[in-house]
């Protein structure tokens, strides 16, 4: 072997003349270098491996879960894994057990317990035994949300609940995922916001208008290539003025004017205005994970901490 990948838990994927295979931390040979290619799915203890164009999937013991047969292999959720033979989908369980034929021209991943799959070009909702619990009608599904999923029949957006009944009726352009109970729904290029029972909680219109965020129950909007927040009764309580803005992960929002930096908490206080060069943070990383923050200006650097004191 003369290139190794890194150990994850107790296997090494190792490539010798331009072949990979899989060995343990004590050099044993668990799958022979005859591979094109080999990857983790998401479960480490799974493999996705293709041979003369050809994909299948091995355990990390060497067991064949699925035959190396497929050109196409999603990756595992909940559980089971989505194969693609020619044009038509099916699926495989962990045990290597085929529990969906390939019969279906279109097979989303698994979420809570569901795939959105069809025959031809309609969608439905089906269980991970193969069973449609909603009967493919739609053109375009996405993923139950809040207790409802959107759908597009004939070009236009609705909503529906887990018996398939309408919850809002397809009459919109576009929308997002209901979350809070609040749903984005675009008429003729604009965003707003309705409640499930149709009752409008913004009539300000958006040209972006995203999900809400249910820890924080605000969601981010935009105009003209300006960014800003909504609370849950539709009031900006941050105004749609930024160039730059992230919600983080402990609560406090990041926002960006002209270059300069600022914080805002998500409840809409200002706790650091737009006035400085770098603001350090990661997006999807809490904003004081390190316990404290680093804001420079044109004339010096500092940090501070939670309590706004200065370390």
């Amino acid at each position: 072997f003369w290139e190794f990948k890194e150990f994850h838990g107790e296997i090494l994927i190792a490539r010798h003349l331009g072949k990979y295979g899989v060995i343990d931390r004590n050099g044993n040979i668990i799958l022979d270098t005859i591979y094109e290619k080999i990857e983790y799915l998401s479960n480490p203890n799974y493999l996705r491996v293709t041979k003369e164009g050809a994909m299948g999937v091995v355990s990390t013991d060497g067991r064949v879960i699925v035959p190396l047969k497929y050109n196409y292999i999603g990756d595992m959720s909940e559980n089971l894994i989505i194969v693609r033979s020619g044009w038509l989908y099916g699926c495989y369980n962990k045990e290597g057990e085929m529990v969906i034929p390939c019969d279906y021209s279109s097979m989303s991943e698994f979420k809570n317990g569901m795939t959105i799959a069809g025959p031809l070009k309609k969608l439905g909702y089906m269980n991970n035994k193969g069973e449609f619990i909603i009967e493919p009608f739609a053109d375009e599904a996405y993923h139950f949300s809040d207790g409802c999923a959107r759908v597009v029949v004939d070009g236009r957006t609705g909503y529906i609940d887990i018996d398939g009944n309408w919850v809002i009726e397809p009459t919109y352009d576009g929308g997002g995922n209901s979350s809070i109970g609040i749903i984005p729904v675009m008429t003729n290029g604009k965003f707003s916001y309705i409640t499930k029972d149709m009752h409008v909680i913004s009539k300000v219109e958006y040209t972006t208008a995203e999900d809400f965020d249910p820890e924080y129950r605000v969601a981010r909007v935009s105009n003209n290539n300006k960014w800003g927040i909504i609370n849950e009764v539709g009031r900006e309580i941050i105004p749609v003025q930024y160039d730059i803005l992230h919600i983080l992960p402990d609560g406090y929002i990041y926002v960006e004017k002209n270059k300069k930096c600022g914080v805002y908490t998500t409840g809409g206080a200002l706790c650091f205005p737009t006035k400085y060069n770098r603001v350090q943070y990661e997006v999807g990383e809490p904003l004081y994970g390190a316990g404290y923050i680093t804001i420079s200006s044109d004339t010096e650097v500092f940090r501070i901490d939670k309590q706004g004191n200065n370390v």
